[in-house]
């Protein structure tokens, strides 16, 4: 059987080790790395299954992307050394009343979601 790690695109996986790295440093073996790796990987994709991550740029969700950001403004800095772009937002410019009011919690995560797949669409 193939494994849920299949699933993982190149810089999904780079990312993963990057981060199993810096965290455990090199002192840990090699193939500890890899297992920590590999369960980061795990967890990342069975997140990303449980919110639809994959398909949700596509998704209509409660509010419209502009409503959205009239209550939480989200601003892009330019790209960092890799080409990714550098997201910004002022916690004080959130209305969080305003949001919930409109929507529940699972709908503001899966509004930042969509945000962020389209940042790296």
């Amino acid at each position: 059987p193939s494994s849920p790690v299949a699933d993982a695109d190149d810089e999904l996986v780079h990312r993963a080790v990057v981060t199993v790295t810096e965290d455990h440093g090199t002192t840990v073996s090699p193939a500890r790395r890899a297992k920590k790796a590999s369960e980061c990987l795990r967890k990342i994709l069975s997140w990303r299954r449980e919110v639809r991550a994959d398909g949700i740029v596509h998704e209509r969700l409660p509010l419209t992307p502009s409503e959205f950001h009239e209550r939480w403004p989200v601003f892009i800095a330019g790209e960092d050394a890799h080409g990714h772009p550098i997201a910004y937002e002022r916690v004080k410019d959130v209305d969080s009343e305003s949001l919930l009011a409109a929507m529940d919690v699972e709908d503001v995560i899966r509004h930042r979601v969509q945000i962020m797949e389209a940042l790296s669409a």
